[in-house]
């Protein structure tokens, strides 16, 4: 157990009663790395969370239990537990997923392939869907969604987060950056992917490493979007001045101007201006970007 590499885990709770067990359970039965520590924020759950966790805590000396006073939210809860992590890396985890086993395992080797104790780094995976009743509903995220990392620079992630954050693995830089994120972000897994693209390093593996469970409550129930609201929707994306499209992708990359100055280089700095100009843009012309974004990359 002492050669293995040591890692600290960030478990974000918030009325999680129903996956929580089943998630930790394969948590705790990661192989090949050891945990050491296990670090829980429950954020005000007002179910049987807090019962649960007090369980586990009592039963594994690793796990450090912290109670929010108030509900801060996920990003808020992450940072507040990250600050507490010890160890030369740090995975986060959602509290209604299932780790398969050789994820942590799978993920340092990723890491290792990278990491020079310079440069903040994190390491992502793919992942494989599941139902609520934990079936089997899709083989890969990335494929679903048309992920490809390998296609992919710092200007394409500007317009949308390739990292799913239950995936990813970082090192000591990229932590002490996580707790200095402005809480304002629109999601701390794209503001990580930005650094990491950016002026920071990145690895990744097409390897399913999290079953991820898909909520029915989180589905569009499609059947109440009207004919007309169907047709204002495209107006506006395509044609309004003033349209909302990507809107808060921008906001964000405005945001991570403001907050690392010239920290990236002059090509990265080129690329984020070219994107932060879209904001006086049509949603015609948003949409043609997002569209082209890959082709766009290559003359920024």
């Amino acid at each position: 157990m002492k050669n293995q590499p040591e890692i600290s885990i960030v478990l974000a709770v918030y009325n999680g009663e129903k996956f929580l067990q089943e998630q930790i359970d394969s948590i705790l039965r990661q192989k090949d790395v050891l945990i050491k520590e296990f670090i829980i924020v429950n954020d005000c759950s007002a179910d049987r969370s807090m019962e649960i966790l007090t369980a586990y805590k009592n039963q594994y000396s690793f796990i450090e239990l912290i109670s929010n006073q108030s509900n801060i939210g996920p990003i808020g809860s992450f940072i507040k537990g990250a600050t507490r992590a010890t160890a030369p890396y740090t995975a986060f985890a959602d509290q209604d997923d299932i780790w398969l086993d050789h994820k942590l395992s799978l993920s340092l080797q990723l890491m290792k392939e990278i990491d020079d104790d310079k440069k903040p780094a994190v390491v992502f995976t793919d992942l494989q869907l599941i139902s609520e009743k934990g079936e089997e509903i899709g083989s890969s995220f990335w494929e679903l969604y048309k992920i490809r990392p390998a296609a992919n620079d710092f200007f394409t992630v500007l317009f949308g987060n390739i990292v799913t954050g239950c995936t990813m693995v970082i090192n000591r830089q990229m932590l002490d950056e996580f707790i200095k994120m402005p809480l304002s972000v629109q999601m701390h897994d794209h503001w990580i992917a930005l650094i990491g693209f950016s002026f920071g390093k990145f690895n990744y593996s097409t390897q399913k490493t999290i079953l991820y469970r898909v909520h029915s409550k989180s589905v569009t129930n499609k059947d109440r979007v009207t004919l007309s609201q169907t047709v204002s929707n495209f107006l506006d994306a395509w044609f309004n001045q003033r349209s909302v499209f990507l809107k808060g992708s921008i906001q964000q990359a405005k945001l991570f101007k403001s907050h690392y100055g010239d920290r990236p280089d002059e090509h990265s700095r080129q690329k984020l201006d070219r994107f932060i100009r879209l904001e006086n843009s049509s949603g015609l012309v948003k949409k043609l970007a997002t569209k082209f974004r890959f082709l766009i990359t290559r003359w920024v």
